[in-house]
């Protein structure tokens, strides 16, 4: 169920009936639930399309490592989210999963 409601909110056609805003944002939810390892980051999806994905995640000290910097497990993490998403949305689930 989550991966056709994820399927749902990544077609872009399908989901173009939700004011922008609000599909970033149940994106973003239904991701931080479905991908147990994101939950808590606050990270946000400011802008999809079929070719650009921009997250945003505010600055927070659980997220530096010993000499002050961004984690490189966080920053792995936000190369990778942008990347998942643009996959997911331009390759079918049934034929690609």
């Amino acid at each position: 169920a989550v991966v056709a409601s994820l399927e749902t909110l990544l077609n872009i056609k399908a989901s173009e009936k939700l004011p922008g805003a609000l599909r970033l944002k149940a994106l973003t939810t239904a991701l931080d639930f479905a991908v147990p390892f994101n939950f808590g980051l606050g990270i946000e999806i400011e802008k999809l399309t079929p070719t650009e994905a921009v997250l945003v995640s505010p600055e927070r000290r659980k997220r530096r490592n010993h000499v002050g910097s961004a984690h490189a497990c966080f920053l792995a993490l936000l190369s990778e989210y942008p990347a998942g998403l643009l996959i997911a949305q331009n390759y079918s689930f049934q034929k690609y999963r």
